[in-house]
């Protein structure tokens, strides 16, 4: 009765708490306006000149680059990539923010075709999800326990 009563306890607490798409997609607007500071700011952070197309951990950029991104309030924030844009019209940075439980915040200064905005997407046997926040960011989590 004792371990039913901790399955019951232990899973009934994995099930409730909320993920990171349950504030960030209805709360994008409001954040937008933090995003659009940190897709500014990062490509001018003194990081990113050696650092480009790189994992870069939050403790190693600026400090101003620190408080931006700890702003969002997103769960422990692993690290950021900054990468050259992949489309050929536009010039520019793509920026990936990942976090707790392998979630992805991506940036692309073109416009991100494979999702609409509001768009919700379940792909490789429902262990990707994305969502589509507006026509240059998205939100993804790998959900696949080998990675």
């Amino acid at each position: 009765m004792k371990n039913l009563l901790i399955i019951l306890f232990v899973g009934g607490a994995l099930f409730s708490c909320s993920e990171p798409n349950d504030h960030i997609v209805p709360d994008f607007e409001e954040m937008k306006t933090d995003l659009d500071l940190i897709v500014k700011h990062l490509p001018t952070d003194p990081i990113y000149n050696s650092k480009l197309n790189k994992f870069v951990r939050v403790n190693e950029l600026s400090k101003e680059s620190q408080q931006l991104i700890n702003k969002l309030d997103l769960n422990n924030v692993y690290y950021v990539i900054l990468s050259t844009t992949s489309c050929s019209n536009v010039n520019g940075f793509e920026i990936e923010i990942v976090f707790e439980g392998d979630w992805h915040l991506c940036y692309s200064p073109c416009e991100v075709s494979f999702i609409s905005p509001g768009e919700h997407k379940e792909m490789n046997d429902h262990f990707i999800e994305s969502w589509g926040l507006d026509s240059n960011w998205h939100l993804w989590v790998n959900r696949d326990f080998i990675g």
